[in-house]
This record gives C-alpha cells, structure tokens and sequence, in this order.
C-alpha cells in the first residue's frame, strides 16, 4: 500500500517536522508488536514527517491523521484541511495538510518532546530488558505508572518547529530533492509552499547543500536551527542491525 505523511502547518508557513529514531522496539500495525531486538527503521536517524502506510481504503489525509497520533501519541488539531496525492519516478505516495496556528503548534512540542516521546522510550527499555513481551502488554504498564498519553509506535526521536518561509529552512529542504531518503519530503513541502501557501519555487541550485549518503541512509546530525531539549542520552541503544520496518 503506498504511504501517506501528516503536514500539521499554519498560514506563516510555520510546520512541525520530526527527528526518526533509527531502531524502533513497538509499533501498532496489524494489532501490535513488539521487536526485543529492535526494528532498524526505514529513513532512520534522519529528518521525517509522521506518516505510514494506508490502511483499509483510508484516504490520504485519514492515513496522515492516524500515522501523525501513532507516531507522537496526539492528533493535530487543525482549523482546516486538505489532500494531494504525488507520483514521483513511478512512485506514488500522499499528504495531509492540517492548517492550524503556530501558537498551537509551538504550544504541543514541550508535550510531545518532554512527554509522550519519553514514554516511548521508557516503553523501549521495559522491552530491551524484557519486562514487557507482548504489544497489549504495553498500555496497562503506561497507566500503572500514572501516564496518560503514550507513542503507539516507537518511531521518532523529537519533533521540532520550522517554517517553510524562511530561507535557510527552504534551502534544506531543496536539498532533499536529490536525495533518495527524503526526497518524496521535498515534494510535500514543496506544495505546501507553492501550492497551499503561495510562494514561487525556484528551479533547485546545485550549490543548494546535500545530505550525506553512508549505506544509502543519511546520517546528518540534526539542523542548528532545532535545538534539541532531550538530551542525546535518552536515545535507547542502538542494537545490531535487523530488517527494515516502516
């Protein structure tokens, strides 16, 4: 099934854009399950929008909504919303663009980097160690420690708020056309800003800075403009490498 990726956005261009872990531990589809030795995820240690594959006839902006809580344990909220699918090089994919205002989205990172993020690796560690070995084994365990919000599935390190205005923000993202991990990335946001927001692309610059390439997975470290607030301390740690997961 092809994937679809949640845009949540306000009108001055403000977007939430994600930080991938590279080794998931959880994750919901078909019913749950839990990874002991860890899942190396596809697009990891990189740059991301939430986002997944489309289940059972969802539409495009239905997937975005349903990826976007798994992946952080809330639902963006939004004032308006809108789809558009994308066919790239034989490959088609989607988004859903949910529009709200950058005081909410600002308001929600604290909540998601210092809350519900934390919990999933809390949730990771219970596994690595072996306490919890069953995906319904994870929801009684949250509430017995007293959380209320928890990630469905482990896949992103922290979130971060950028704006698709802002030059040195849109000539990162240029640079993902060429990349063959985060390229589909650069089309989404591409519409968001031509498309949805209204300003002229420009053809990319091929002095426009690129990711690095190492075994096909970019490996930059996160931009100076998202300082992180969870220190790097709190990533679980990475097992050997095992199959890819979405």
């Amino acid at each position: 099934m092809p994937s679809s990726y949640a845009v949540w956005y306000a009108n001055d261009g403000t977007f939430l854009l994600a930080w991938k872990l590279d080794y998931g531990y959880y994750f919901s589809d078909g019913g749950g399950n839990v990874v002991p030795g860890g899942q190396l995820l596809n697009g990891a240690w990189n740059f991301a929008l939430p986002g997944g594959r489309q289940e059972g006839g969802e539409s495009w902006a239905q997937t975005a909504y349903r990826e976007f809580f798994e992946e952080t344990g809330y639902y963006p909220t939004y004032l308006n919303w809108q789809q558009q699918p994308f066919t790239v090089g034989g490959y088609t994919f989607g988004a859903g663009y949910f529009q709200t205002d950058a005081a909410t989205i600002g308001g929600y990172l604290p909540w998601i980097n210092g809350y519900t993020l934390p919990i999933g690796t809390a949730i990771a560690q219970e596994i690595i160690n072996g306490r919890i070995t069953t995906y319904p084994q994870i929801a009684p365990w949250v509430a017995a420690q007293g959380w209320t919000a928890w990630p469905p599935s482990n896949e992103l390190y922290q979130v971060y708020q950028y704006n698709i205005l802002d030059p040195a923000t849109w000539t990162m993202v240029q640079g993902w056309q060429t990349s063959p991990t985060l390229n589909w990335y650069y089309y989404i946001l591409a519409y968001l800003r031509t498309t949805i927001l209204g300003v002229p692309a420009p053809e990319i610059s091929e002095t426009a800075p690129r990711l690095p390439i190492q075994g096909g997975v970019a490996r930059a470290a996160p931009s100076p403009l998202a300082p992180a607030s969870v220190p790097d301390t709190a990533r679980v740690p990475r097992p050997p490498a095992a199959s890819p997961a979405g």
